[in-house]
């Protein structure tokens, strides 16, 4: 019999910055920082921050459905949606293809333009800069998914600053070991 081995999910802590020691802004931050707060009218409103794939396991479209109908959240903060890379919605298939339609849709049914960044790439290297971006405008990272089994993005953001769940599952019984 093959010989079987479980790998359980993780994360490269060796792109974890603490933050006092974390790098000037280079070139591509950037261009990372420039392409979220183009999409802002006022970009120095604290940040509500989620970052996910378009998954519509991942709930994004209740987000952003919760934020369009809360006027004060509206008036006090700006809602950032990281919804891993794209180049055409039209080329895309099945779900995500769907979320983000409908996301588009959702804007502006609440008129949300100027409020809602929804940046079309960034890299995976760009992760800690992003939560350090939230951070730094005193925002909030949430997590809206139904069920987030293991919650790699849970352990990225630690970076700092405070983040809500709808519902948590114990990471280390998810895994099993």
């Amino acid at each position: 019999m093959p010989r079987m081995v479980v790998i359980p999910p993780g994360m490269d802590f060796s792109s974890v910055v603490v933050q006092e020691e974390a790098p000037e802004v280079d070139g591509e931050l950037a261009t990372l920082i420039s392409s979220v707060m183009r999409f802002l009218t006022n970009p120095h409103k604290p940040m509500i921050l989620a970052l996910s794939r378009p998954d519509p396991k991942k709930n994004i479209t209740t987000l952003l459905k919760a934020f369009g109908e809360c006027r004060p959240l509206r008036e006090l903060a700006n809602l950032t949606l990281i919804m891993g890379n794209r180049d055409d919605i039209d080329g895309m298939t099945g779900g995500n293809a769907s979320v983000l339609t409908t996301m588009l849709k959702m804007i502006d049914k609440y008129d949300l333009y100027g409020l809602v960044a929804y940046p079309k790439h960034h890299r995976q290297a760009d992760v800690p800069e992003i939560y350090r971006l939230a951070a730094k405008t005193k925002g909030v990272f949430i997590n809206p998914a139904l069920v987030e089994p293991f919650g790699l993005t849970l352990i990225e953001q630690l970076m700092g600053f405070p983040w809500w769940l709808l519902k948590m599952v114990d990471q280390l019984t998810s895994i099993g070991h």
